[in-house]
């Protein structure tokens, strides 16, 4: 935002990129971070998914109370 002090209604906003903030396409970024965090071995993917399991119920949770609560309106 740019705010002029005078006029304070009239204002000026901008919209920042990825790409503008740090000259690096998102998707490098993305696949980057993918191939960095990948596991390496069968046994840390299963220690991964277990730790997520909470996750994805925590998830499953709030749709479901999403939907009933969108039936009852």
């Amino acid at each position: 935002f740019v705010l002029d002090e005078e006029n304070p209604a009239e204002y000026t906003t901008y919209t920042r990129t990825w790409e503008n903030l740090t000259n690096d396409r998102p998707r490098q970024f993305i696949l980057e971070y993918i191939i960095s965090n990948t596991p390496s071995s069968i046994a840390q993917a299963k220690a991964w998914g277990i730790r997520a399991i909470p996750f994805a119920a925590a998830g499953v949770g709030l749709i479901a109370l999403r939907a009933a609560t969108k039936k009852k309106r």
